[in-house]
């Protein structure tokens, strides 16, 4: 497993957002836990695709900024709603 993350090697994900601050990252990952969702700062390092390993590789070596959240494919739209309505909570 992914340290901390709650998500199996092989697990099928979805980049969920890149947030400017880890800290932004971190809380994003704060609110997925408290709804019970697993999510992970990288992508899956034993993804079956090689094509989609190639292109985290890519991204990683180009050096696009930010600080990603991954959360598995199945679960990214519950995920987006849950941050959605954290967000209307906060203001």
């Amino acid at each position: 497993m992914d340290a901390g993350s709650g998500m199996a090697p092989g697990t099928a994900r979805r980049r969920l957002g890149n947030f400017r601050t880890a800290e932004l990252a971190s809380r994003v990952r704060a609110v997925l836990a408290e709804a019970g969702i697993p999510s992970s700062g990288e992508p899956d390092p034993d993804r079956p695709e090689w094509w989609g390993r190639l292109l985290d590789r890519l991204v990683s070596l180009a050096g696009a900024g930010g600080h990603r959240v991954w959360v598995p494919r199945e679960r990214a739209r519950e995920a987006s709603r849950i941050l959605a309505a954290a967000r209307r909570r906060q203001d």
